[in-house]
């Protein structure tokens, strides 16, 4: 079921956690930082899916949460400002996720 995650927009894995798939429009500050926090709605956040972020031309620093399982294909792709941030420790990362 896909769901409003306060500014996020997730899934519900079939653990029960969640899958971040993106976020509000226009919630991206100026200073360019988006931070994604370990639970939304009471769900742990474990996975940032495809094309999750895609295109956020303003997107400069991503802080992710140590919860965090796997990053999906492009989820980060076509953010030119953006520094490839710390992946928490045991996360997959697709191949394309930040191209």
């Amino acid at each position: 079921d896909d769901m409003p995650t306060s500014v996020f927009r997730g899934r519900i894995l079939g653990d029960g956690t969640l899958a971040v798939l993106g976020f509000e429009d226009g919630l991206l500050d100026s200073s360019g930082a988006l931070v994604i926090e370990e639970y939304l709605d009471g769900r742990t956040v474990t996975e940032i899916g495809d094309s999750a972020f895609r295109g956020l031309l303003n997107l400069k620093t991503v802080s992710l949460p140590p919860t965090l399982k796997a990053i999906r294909s492009k989820a980060f792709a076509d953010c030119p400002l953006l520094v490839k941030p710390n992946i928490p420790e045991g996360c997959e990362v697709a191949p394309d996720a930040f191209d």
